[in-house]
């Protein structure tokens, strides 16, 4: 019993174990963060105006000039690629939809037929879309809190599980 509470608690003790495992696990937690925030804030707004123009069919579909969107990069990055966005935006030419996801267009063409698509987001997606881009929440001041809260969770757990550890080890001796 002893060898097996040896190898458990004496190898998480060593501090250097502790902070590498502690500071791995916020990187993650704050690349994680600023994954949502993107999604919600930058790419979020997008799905957000297109729900307010009323953008729902073929007819009533948007430019990204329209929306104000002609020089976002960021959007117009997650509508070339075959991203969650592109799930739940549809455009009103098939043209379009195989140049925005086939390769065999150049990347100026593409630019081009980019601007002049309109962009719509179907009744059936309007309920998914609100719910995965909803900015409710989720804004600067949020990123900031939850990225120092873990960060002093990270402190807390540096400093505690050490002792925590010994403590096991005391117990099961």
């Amino acid at each position: 019993m002893h060898i097996i509470t040896a190898f458990l608690f004496d190898g998480l003790a060593s501090v250097s174990t502790v902070e590498l495992v502690v500071w791995s696990i916020l990187i993650g937690v704050i690349i994680g963060t600023l994954s949502i925030c993107y999604k919600k804030i930058i790419i979020g707004s997008f799905v957000r105006d297109l729900l307010k123009a009323e953008a729902n069919s073929r007819d009533n579909a948007k430019t990204l000039l329209e929306l104000g969107y002609s020089k976002n990069f960021f959007v117009k990055h997650e509508l070339k690629r075959g991203a969650e966005l592109r799930k739940l935006v549809w455009e009103t030419d098939d043209e379009i939809q195989q140049a925005a996801d086939g390769t065999y267009y150049s990347a100026r063409k593409k630019e081009m037929i980019l601007q002049t698509a309109r962009f719509y987001i179907s009744d059936e997606n309007k309920y998914k879309a609100d719910l995965r881009y909803n900015a409710k929440g989720t804004d600067i001041f949020t990123l900031i809190i939850a990225v120092l809260l873990f960060t002093l969770a990270a402190f807390a757990l540096i400093k505690f599980i050490p002792y925590i550890s010994s403590q096991f080890t005391s117990l099961f001796s």
